[in-house]
């Protein structure tokens, strides 16, 4: 992961408590896995969060600056007047858009945006990204140069420099309605990575588990910053946890655990019945809710544990490898209890073995 120290204002550092109480870092989490998603199409070469804006996207020209600003209901719409509202009366650099303008180097290709969950007054609505650009509304463009005056921009940049490059970015109006749309960009990627469509339970923890990580991360006091690369890692870290398959997905594991019971003496057309018991087995357990996952997981921890113990004795020459292992695996899978009065099906726990095997380094004969 690369994980670099830089430059921010002790402002931005977040707190340590309860960052989810509040709306707007939650709402500024999902915004930070769309533009990591977008990342993942190609539009940035980089991401971060609480670095020097809320998000800041690295492209190959310069970063983009994204700032965040959420509003409930009932609230006074954003504009301009708004947005270039001093806090501290007198000084500019306090105003939400003297905030986003300055604090950051601004090389040649530097862009600012402002995101917001409310459609804008027109007067800012017109610096969405399908608007007319600057020149074309110059009175706007001179509204926020005016009530901006005296901002003091780093690298010799003027006002009219940073509005040419400030656009306002507009999103869902809800957590809800923004992870909506982060889950709907997601699916694609989940899918590439399990080799099959994902069900909605699994995608809602996958994307709840992706959040998580950029919540934790955005605790850090070392800022984060995700290449491509690194984003792809995290999904697929991601997927695998919460969907329980192995580092390549749904396919790989079909060929070793062929290769692995082949020391055995299963025939290649009996581990292909497996294997698709195997993965029934799998889709019913990435399904599953409550009690009856948790049986499933139990009943896996049951049968790791013979794995382990078989294996352990073959080592030491008390259960020959081969056919010998596999058989006295099999035999102590019968043997548990849940098996052994019905509760479980023979099927479905030598299902769960074959999971095992596939997924675990649980072989019958040492490699040569």
């Amino acid at each position: 992961m690369n994980a670099t120290r830089v430059w921010r204002s002790a402002a931005v550092i977040p707190g340590d408590g309860g960052r989810r109480s509040r709306r707007g870092f939650a709402y500024q989490d999902a915004v930070s896995l769309l533009a990591c998603l977008d990342m993942h199409e190609g539009k940035y070469i980089q991401v971060s969060w609480e670095n020097l804006e809320d998000v800041q996207c690295e492209t190959p020209t310069g970063p983009l600056y994204k700032q965040v600003k959420t509003q409930e209901g009932g609230q006074e719409r954003y504009s301009i007047a708004k947005v270039c509202k001093a806090e501290k009366v007198g000084n500019p650099h306090s105003s939400i858009l003297g905030k986003l303008f300055t604090g950051k180097p601004l090389t040649e290709g530097t862009r600012f945006s402002l995101v917001m969950n409310e459609v804008p007054q027109k007067n800012l609505l017109c610096f969405t990204k399908d608007s007319p650009p600057c020149e074309n509304r110059p009175a706007e463009k001179k509204e926020i140069a005016s009530k901006l005056s005296g901002l003091k921009l780093p690298d010799g940049r003027g006002i009219d420099w940073c509005i040419d490059r400030f656009e306002v970015e507009v999103r869902p109006r809800s957590i809800d309605d923004i992870e909506a749309v982060a889950k709907s960009a997601l699916e694609p990627y989940v899918k590439e990575v399990l080799k099959q469509t994902p069900l909605t339970t699994e995608l809602e923890d996958i994307l709840i588990a992706l959040l998580g990580r950029i919540e934790r991360d955005a605790r850090k006091p070392v800022v984060t910053v995700w290449s491509e690369n690194d984003f792809a890692e995290v999904l697929k870290s991601c997927v695998r946890k919460v969907s329980r398959v192995s580092e390549t997905g749904e396919l790989e594991p079909l060929e070793s655990l062929s290769s692995k019971l082949r020391p055995t003496g299963v025939t290649a057309e009996e581990a292909s019945r497996m294997a698709d018991m195997m993965t029934r087995y799998r889709r019913k357990y990435r399904s599953s809710v409550g009690q009856t996952h948790e049986d499933y997981d139990t009943l896996a921890d049951e049968i790791y544990a013979i794995c382990t113990e078989v294996s352990a004795q073959r080592r030491i020459g008390l259960v020959a490898p081969g056919a010998e292992a596999y058989n006295t695996t099999l035999a102590r899978v019968r043997e548990i209890s849940a098996v052994a009065n019905g509760a479980v099906s023979p099927a479905t726990a030598y299902a769960v073995l074959s999971d095992i095997t596939a997924r675990c380094q649980n072989r019958y004969a040492d490699a040569s």
